[in-house]
């Protein structure tokens, strides 16, 4: 979700500093919630401008670039590789107790660009 903008939050602020209205009839009239309001005043106050924060982060990747090494060098080494051998076979950041679900495993491999082939076991039978 986008920030709300700077224009935006200049007006909320002057329509508070007005003292015409109250915030829950500024939150309607500028289609914000209350919330936003008193977190607006409350950065005015403590941080001394509205502008809009940064972006706090996220949640932490689980595989670091030693594992992303790892995990490649398996699927080069066996390209039929299932994701539950991958899953038990690479853990992330050397943590024996800590497994990635094998949907993480794959979302990483797609994003790595590595496709897991798997062998076609009706070539090696005669037809």
């Amino acid at each position: 979700m986008k920030a709300y903008s700077l224009d935006l939050r200049q007006r909320i602020v002057e329509a508070v500093d007005s003292g015409e209205f109250l915030q829950k009839e500024i939150a309607t009239m500028f289609s914000v919630s209350t919330r936003f309001i008193y977190k607006l005043l409350r950065q005015r106050v403590e941080l001394g401008h509205i502008a809009p924060l940064p972006h706090g982060g996220g949640r932490r990747r689980l595989f670091d670039a030693e594992d992303l090494e790892k995990l490649g060098a398996a699927v080069e080494e066996k390209s039929d590789v299932s994701l539950k051998e991958l899953q038990a076979k690479v853990h992330p950041h050397n943590r024996r107790r800590l497994k990635a679900s094998t949907s993480t495993i794959s979302r990483t491999l797609k994003t790595l660009g590595l496709t897991r082939k798997k062998e076609d076991l009706s070539a090696g039978r005669g037809r």
